[in-house]
């Protein structure tokens, strides 16, 4: 499997990415751009091999309407993954346009992910946000998130080996606590 980061409506870069790793699912973790790209054309020219979830910049209800999205969270082949973010700069943004108001899952689904991760037999979390632990201690982001604190609820519940994640536009290589952490910068792709 193909972990993609954030593309930002760089479906070109999608499409060149699944046709470099024909024999293998890709799977994009958020910030694909639906809304911002148009729907009819993404649904038209999909690899068959490509799956994605939501970030924080996309139309969550436009993109389950796709039949390559994974849905808001759950297991998909080896991974675990969970979709959305909090944009920090929501402010200068307009609802409906470029910003959704339902860019993190709610409090009930947030733990009905959080039940499901600890029935789950995954060890792999892909995730378009990181816990709050990592923002906190490695990149000195100390707001707090619906996102983040799922996150780092669901390590304490069940400790995974890898969390994969995007987001933050920087590439991470951090371990910590027994916990390997990947942070994807955009258009970045990484092999499970």
């Amino acid at each position: 499997m193909i972990i993609l980061s954030d593309v930002h409506c760089d479906f070109n870069h999608v499409i060149n990415v699944c046709q470099r790793h024909v024999d293998q699912t890709v799977v994009q973790l958020g910030d694909l751009g639906i809304g911002f790209l148009l729907t009819e054309y993404v649904k038209e020219n999909t690899p068959s091999n490509f799956r994605f979830f939501v970030g924080n910049h996309d139309n969550r209800t436009l993109a389950n309407t796709l039949p390559s999205c994974l849905g808001n969270f759950g297991e998909f082949e080896n991974i675990f993954f969970v979709s959305g973010a909090d944009s920090i700069d929501r402010s200068s943004r307009i609802e409906g346009k470029d910003w959704w108001p339902d860019e993190e899952l709610t409090y009930a689904q947030s733990n009905e992910c959080l039940n499901l991760w600890e029935q789950s037999d995954k060890d792999i979390i892909v995730s378009h946000d990181c816990p709050q632990t990592i923002a906190e201690k490695f990149m000195l982001i100390y707001d707090r998130s619906i996102t983040r604190t799922l996150l780092d609820n669901m390590i304490e519940v069940r400790k995974p080996k890898l969390v994969v994640f995007g987001h933050h536009h920087r590439s991470y290589d951090i371990n910590f606590n027994g916990v390997k952490y990947r942070g994807l910068r955009i258009n970045e792709t990484f092999q499970l």
